[in-house]
């Protein structure tokens, strides 16, 4: 039985991809994640990817919905999720 009730948030593919010099290093931290997690919506608004991508923790996070091009599924893990036992 599935008990997840959010709708699905389609990926969306990214336009450019930033050449190899280029890197993102996310933090940890519930609330710098969170914070984060709007910068990662308008890199993926602007449809550019980095094309090496480290993070710990809520970094790490992040990146997953960042790589997969989930716009918004942070906002909803941390609106709907993040309190629940």
């Amino acid at each position: 039985m599935n008990h997840y009730t959010e709708p699905v948030i389609k990926g969306e593919k990214y336009k450019t991809i930033l050449p190899a010099g280029y890197a993102l290093v996310l933090e940890g931290g519930g609330t710098r994640g969170f914070f984060s997690a709007g910068v990662f919506d308008a890199f993926m608004e602007a449809g550019i990817m980095f094309p090496y991508i480290a993070g710990v923790l809520a970094g790490a996070a992040n990146a997953l919905s960042y790589i997969s091009g989930q716009r918004g599924r942070n906002r909803v893990l941390v609106e709907k999720f993040v309190g629940r036992p």
